[in-house]
């Protein structure tokens, strides 16, 4: 599914942070294998025409099967994933015992449903697809998706933890845990988690603006600020970051009032860059409103106020 990985927004005092959740969908190619038998008796009867029905019976299913998974994988693509579904399931009913291709058939089923936000459904296709591929991390990791969309986080940290134990060199996995530990406001695990995505992938911006998310719910604003500069450093204007930077700044200046004015202008000056990035939303002019009123710019707040009805 493809919720971004963050729930890091706080959840207090308006929160506009989010990141959806990303959900890999994995492709299986399925062989054929051919056997082919020899005999030194004597030359066969030519095979008759029930016998070449019988024999076309039986490797119609499968092929029939390999075709509506790359129908459904298709018609995902395209993101039309109720069709998807359908045919999905369609090569379930078809695959019979071959339990590489349900096992393909079943993850690609649970990604659409996620994306279709039926999680239970996500959730019973990924067990099913755990029971048949149990060595599979990516299973349990894609999972916890489900579980962490239902809110049960303890599910889905249990399945981060599994896929971890099966392959600690995943930073994706850490990252995972991470954002559930958010949810949960354990701020101590989620900061753990994100530093070992971080020593894993240093190079990936998401996991700096995860560990400065929960630094955030910690008051801790000098970790959170250096966070959102190294994630905005290594990808520049992205809004999801000045955001949070813009969020953090606010934070601390109604914590700390010898930086107060300053810090409402540095959060002023990340949502100016937002807006110039053709924000189209709501929550941007809103939350620039409520620091131009805090910094007893009445007719500026007015005007982003409306802008924010506006949209």
């Amino acid at each position: 599914p493809r919720r971004g990985p963050s729930e890091m927004s706080p959840r207090s005092n308006r929160s506009w942070i989010g990141i959806a959740a990303i959900a890999t969908v994995v492709l299986i190619i399925i062989g054929v294998l051919v056997a082919s038998f020899t005999s030194q008796s004597p030359p066969v009867a030519k095979k008759t025409e029930p016998q070449k029905q019988q024999q076309k019976q039986t490797t119609q299913p499968a092929a029939t099967a390999l075709a509506a998974v790359q129908r459904a994988e298709k018609l995902a693509s395209d993101g039309n994933h109720r069709d998807a579904v359908a045919s999905y399931s369609e090569a379930l009913r078809l695959a019979g015992n071959d339990n590489a291709l349900r096992a393909s058939a079943l993850k690609g089923r649970a990604a659409s449903n996620g994306e279709l936000n039926q999680y239970a459904e996500q959730v019973a296709d990924l067990t099913e697809a755990i029971r048949l591929e149990p060595n599979d991390p990516d299973n349990y990791a894609q999972r916890s998706h489900g579980y962490y969309f239902m809110k049960e986080y303890d599910r889905a940290i249990s399945d981060q933890t599994r896929a971890i134990q099966m392959n600690s060199r995943s930073a994706y996995f850490y990252s995972l845990r991470g954002r559930t530990n958010l949810a949960k406001k354990d701020y101590i695990a989620a900061v753990a988690d994100y530093s070992d995505a971080i020593r894993l992938s240093p190079q990936t911006g998401l996991y700096y603006a995860g560990r400065g998310a929960a630094h955030g719910y910690r008051n801790d604003f000098p970790r959170a600020l250096n966070d959102y500069a190294e994630a905005i450093k290594l990808v520049p204007n992205q809004a999801n970051y000045l955001r949070y930077r813009a969020h953090t700044y606010v934070g601390r200046a109604d914590s700390v009032a010898a930086t107060r004015t300053d810090d409402l202008n540095r959060a002023k000056a990340d949502l100016d860059s937002v807006i110039r990035g053709n924000s189209v939303m709501a929550a941007d002019y809103e939350k620039r409103g409520l620091i131009l009123e805090k910094l007893g710019n009445r007719a500026a707040a007015l005007a982003d106020f409306r802008e924010a009805i506006k949209r």
